[in-house]
């Protein structure tokens, strides 16, 4: 439940950017019938929007229209933040079926972090929280997934930069030999595996997919189970095509799957 009521007046004014962004020119009568809010309240909405560089007035007098500053107002939204906000629901839905918590990652510069988790839904969990865990991109099934169906440029620049961690996990990185053959292996799996064997993982395992678009990874999907219940084949046998079929309704027509 959200701490407080919100605030009319942020509301009204959201409301005002969302129909003016519906036409390039929207006279003050088309703000009114389309919002029902008296003229002089959208009058000083419209006003403060043009103080603040959002909004800018019609010199003739025909109407308002934004300005580009309102692109700044979706800057730090891009195209990974979507495929968190598409996967959620659609997350939350699947852990209901199986139980087993999911988790979205976005890479991030040396690791992957997880942005999302259905851990609160899942009576299986075996972490209170997983979000913004950042994970060993050689030690994690999320990473492994990205580096192997990365661009393979990508990954010569991300494994360039392991060299210098002082993670256990990620020491392979110095193995170029020994990365390619995991690499390989991965992709022709399918995905990414992490064994119970990292520190702090406890009895833990996952697999996790990637979801792409061409040329890119997006994010990756990761789903966690108890070792001893399960093993990596028995997983990925039982749950990859709920796996894969979440992957495609995510990632929509301007993405792909890849696979073996």
């Amino acid at each position: 439940m959200p701490s407080y009521r919100p605030l009319q007046s942020v509301t009204r004014s959201l409301e005002v950017l969302r129909l003016l962004n519906l036409r390039p020119l929207t006279s003050l009568a088309s703000l009114h019938g389309d919002s029902g809010l008296p003229k002089p309240t959208l009058v000083r909405i419209l006003e403060t929007l043009e103080h603040e560089g959002y909004v800018l007035r019609d010199p003739s007098g025909g109407g308002y229209r934004v300005t580009s500053g309102v692109r700044s107002l979706s800057g730090g939204f891009h195209e990974p933040s979507l495929v968190v906000e598409r996967g959620m629901p659609k997350a939350r839905a699947l852990t209901e079926k199986i139980r087993w918590p999911l988790a979205i990652g976005l890479f991030d510069r040396d690791a992957m972090v997880v942005r999302y988790s259905t851990i609160p839904d899942s009576p299986l969990a075996l972490f209170p929280s997983t979000v913004n865990w950042r994970l060993p991109m050689l030690g994690s099934g999320m990473g492994l997934a990205y580096l192997a169906f990365c661009p393979v440029e990508e990954r010569r620049i991300i494994l360039k930069a392991l060299r210098r961690s002082d993670l256990p996990q990620d020491a392979v990185a110095r193995d170029s030999a020994r990365a390619n053959r995991l690499f390989v292996r991965t992709r022709q799996r399918g995905y990414g595996l992490r064994a119970p064997t990292r520190p702090g993982s406890g009895d833990s395992a996952s697999i996790s997919i990637p979801i792409c678009r061409p040329g890119r990874v997006l994010a990756c999907l990761s789903l966690t189970y108890m070792a001893r219940v399960m093993t990596p084949a028995a997983a990925a046998r039982r749950h990859l095509p709920d796996l894969r079929a979440l992957v495609d309704e995510v990632a929509g027509l301007e993405s792909h799957r890849p696979g073996p």
